[in-house]
């Protein structure tokens, strides 16, 4: 208490009577159970879109898994690829089923969620447990989870690997806790993002904004599809959409696939959820 009262001291010999007048708002909305922030600037977001579009580069694409949600474009690589990391199941795993099918990539799958995925076999390894930070018994962090799957194999940098992560927001805690060295030892990453509404307030676009230029160290953005399901916000005359599903490829693997253009939408992009209004990426996000 004496720190808001120090601090609205401090407002007052700054003559800031919005600030003031902010703050008693926030203060009375939180004791009935809701919380306001301020929005960032519209530079800011334009800023951390343009860092992305900066990242997004062409490469050759080929689609794993049905032709629809579940289904993702990935870089076309996947012969050297020896293990997929899928995180977040739910009952969907054709992505996971064409990888073996087409290239023999075994998978090794974790959900909390649920008590086992379909069509287990000796080429799926399941492990009913949420990747993330909780200390409950039901949670393991992503790099032990690997560790505990395949240990002398992660530490040979010959064994190629790929993670899948779709964890309903939880990407952001595994996002922040794990190191870029560790994200490196995978050749692909395909995952999705969401509440990306949350690019308005002014914490959670300093927390997005990290993330990517963690992930921007070792990996460029190859393909971004948004996620119709979920729509897009409109903030001035920048388009959001609530929700992207990225595919992104370690540098050192992008010389061989490298192509001039940027297609978007790309030929193999599919409707997301079928019976809903499907709407394209906007141009602010990936064009040059």
């Amino acid at each position: 208490m004496i720190k808001k009262i120090n601090k609205i001291i401090k407002l007052l010999k700054n003559n800031k009577l919005s600030d003031i007048l902010f703050s008693f708002l926030k203060i009375s909305l939180r004791k009935k159970g809701f919380f306001i922030e301020k929005i960032t600037s519209e530079k800011k977001i334009k800023d951390v879109i343009a860092n992305i579009r900066k990242n997004y580069i062409g490469v050759n694409l080929i689609r794993i898994g049905e032709n629809r949600d579940g289904g993702y474009l990935v870089p076309d690589c996947m012969q050297s690829i020896k293990y997929c990391f899928s995180l977040g199941v739910d009952d969907l795993v054709h992505f996971e089923e064409d990888l073996y099918k087409k290239y023999g990539i075994k998978s090794f799958f974790a959900d909390g969620s649920i008590e086992s995925i379909p069509n287990l076999n000796k080429n799926f390894t399941f492990t009913p447990k949420f990747i993330g930070l909780g200390e409950e018994p039901n949670f393991i962090s992503l790099s032990d989870y690997v560790n505990e799957s395949i240990g002398v194999e992660f530490k040979d940098n010959n064994v190629e690997l790929l993670l899948q992560m779709d964890i309903e927001g939880g990407e952001y805690d595994v996002l922040t806790s794990e190191s870029s060295d560790f994200f490196s030892r995978f050749s692909v990453i395909v995952l999705e993002f969401h509440q990306l509404q949350n690019f308005l307030l002014k914490e959670p676009i300093q927390m997005i904004d990290g993330v990517f230029n963690k992930l921007f160290k070792n990996f460029s953005i190859c393909h971004i599809h948004p996620h119709n399901g979920t729509g897009l916000i409109k903030y001035k005359d920048i388009e959001i959409p609530r929700s992207l599903e990225i595919s992104l490829i370690r540098k050192d693997k992008i010389e061989k696939l490298k192509t001039d253009d940027i297609l978007v939408p790309h030929p193999l992009d599919i409707t997301t959820i079928s019976n809903r209004e499907d709407f394209i990426l906007p141009e602010i996000w990936w064009k040059k």
